[in-house]
């Protein structure tokens, strides 16, 4: 049985919704997804996810891209 609780807004882009025994938090923007035992720690999980989004869009950033004729 899926839950909505509360779709997403200008002031919370997440939405929260609980999916059998876990509640799921999504960010509308990215896509990113976390889930947790209650609303609150699926919203911090959630908000970890986003930060390692962000860390690996800098790596992605700081990778040179390569010259070789065979990837143009």
């Amino acid at each position: 049985m899926t839950t909505k609780i509360e779709a997403p807004t200008e002031e919370s882009p997440y939405l929260v919704w609980k999916e059998g025994d876990l509640w799921i938090a999504k960010d509308h923007e990215t896509g990113v997804a976390d889930q947790g035992e209650t609303p609150d720690k699926a919203l911090k999980n959630l908000e970890k996810g986003l930060k390692l989004r962000a860390e690996a869009l800098e790596q992605d950033d700081a990778i040179p891209v390569s010259d070789a004729p065979w990837l143009k």
